[in-house]
C-alpha cells in the first residue's frame, strides 16, 4: 500500500498521513520526541517510549498495547513487534536517509524521502497490516529524521 506524509507547518515535523491516495490522518511528535500521536480514521494512538533511557517505543490505544518497537545500540535499526510478529525496520545503506522493512531475508517495504531536502515521505507498506501499524512504522522512521535534523543544527 502506498504511502505518505505531508508536512502540516512550515518549521514543525508534525504531519497528515495518506494512504493509497486517501487522507487517513495525522502524526505528531511531543517537544522532546520520545511521544507523539497518531490519529487514523478519527482513531487516537499514543506511541511512548518506555522510558527516559530506553531505545523503545510502544504504540497504545486507550490501556491496550497494540505494537512494540527497540531500537538496536547502533545505527538505526528497529526491532518491530506488530501483533506477535516480529519485523526489521532499517537503513539499507550507511549513506542513505531511507528505510526498508524486512521479514526474515526479504523486503517486505520500504520508506523514503519525498525529496532532498523535503520532510515529508513516501513509500509502500503491506497491505495486511492496520492502518496504525503502518502510521507506527512511519512515526519511528520521522523520529529518526527528527532527531538527525536536530543533532546536525545545534
Amino acid at each position: 500500500m502506498k504511502v505518505e506524509t505531508k508536512r502540516t507547518s512550515f518549521f514543525g515535523w508534525n504531519c497528515s498521513i495518506s494512504m493509497d491516495g486517501c487522507p487517513s490522518g495525522d502524526m505528531t511528535f511531543a517537544w522532546m520526541g520520545r511521544s507523539g500521536t497518531i490519529v487514523v480514521a478519527g482513531e487516537s494512538f499514543h506511541v511512548r517510549s518506555q522510558g527516559l533511557l530506553t531505545r523503545s517505543w510502544d504504540l497504545w490505544q486507550g490501556s491496550s498495547l497494540l505494537a512494540s518497537a527497540s531500537k538496536r545500540a547502533l545505527g538505526s535499526q528497529f526491532e518491530v513487534d506488530l501483533d506477535g510478529v516480529r519485523f526489521e525496520l532499517q537503513r539499507p545503506s550507511l549513506f542513505g536517509r531511507g528505510f526498508v522493512v524486512k521479514q526474515g531475508s526479504g523486503t517486505i517495504g520500504s520508506l523514503e524521502r519525498g525529496g532532498w531536502f523535503s520532510r515529508n515521505m513516501v513509500g509502500d507498506l503491506p497491505d495486511t497490516w492496520a492502518p496504525e501499524q503502518r502510521a507506527f512504522v512511519m512515526w519511528l522512521v520521522m523520529m529518526v529524521w527528527r532527531r538527525r535534523a536536530r543533532s546536525r543544527s545545534s
